[in-house]
């Protein structure tokens, strides 16, 4: 069958890296193996939590980037304090996705945020920074996006090194987005453990 859920992007990248970076044909592509990492929360599945599965994706995604030559510029100690900051953002996140779980008991209804998370992300500075975009408005709304600090905080690690107003604005948002997922998970738990 055709990959699905998670993994459809994951395979989709690789097929790709297999035609245009390793120089297979499409068929060849299309039958090599594959790795996949999981969402979390997964997919398809708005109730089931694994948080030793993102501490995994973090080491695979860190050693995938070192395989392929990028350099962190803060060092080792830039390596752990990424893993601080990427691991309690993806744990907020799903405390988002298990409140939107809880509260309307369903999945379309979960997935339907991930559009909402696709525009923040697509409206922060994620493929630019904010310094160099031209247009006053997308200018003015990535700054006022939380997400753009969470971003500019990973990204001083990786290319600049110790940018320490950077990690503090990311470490600021990292915790209220924790904060706002755990405390919106929790309420809405008790919501539903007094409703049943």
């Amino acid at each position: 069958g055709a990959p699905g859920g998670d993994a459809q992007v994951q395979s989709m990248l690789q097929v790709f890296l297999n035609v245009f970076h390793f120089g297979m044909d499409v068929q060849e592509a299309i039958d090599a193996p594959r790795m996949t990492s999981h969402s979390f929360p997964s997919s398809f599945s708005p109730f089931g939590h694994y948080p030793a599965v993102v501490s995994l994706e973090v080491v695979v995604y860190l050693s995938i980037g070192l395989a392929v030559g990028v350099n962190i510029e803060a060092g080792i100690g830039g390596v752990f304090v990424l893993a601080f900051l990427v691991v309690p953002f993806a744990v907020g996140i799903g405390g988002i996705s298990t409140f939107v779980a809880l509260r309307t008991g369903s999945a379309e209804a979960v997935q339907g945020t991930f559009p909402l998370m696709f525009a923040l992300m697509f409206l922060s500075s994620l493929t630019i920074p904010r310094d160099l975009m031209e247009v006053d408005w997308f200018r003015t709304v990535a700054t006022i996006n939380p997400i753009s600090y969470f971003i500019e905080s990973v990204r001083s690690l990786i290319i600049t090194g110790w940018d320490e107003e950077a990690l503090a604005r990311g470490f600021l948002v990292v915790a209220g987005t924790l904060a706002a997922g755990l405390t919106a998970a929790t309420l809405a738990l008790r919501g539903r453990v007094e409703r049943t």
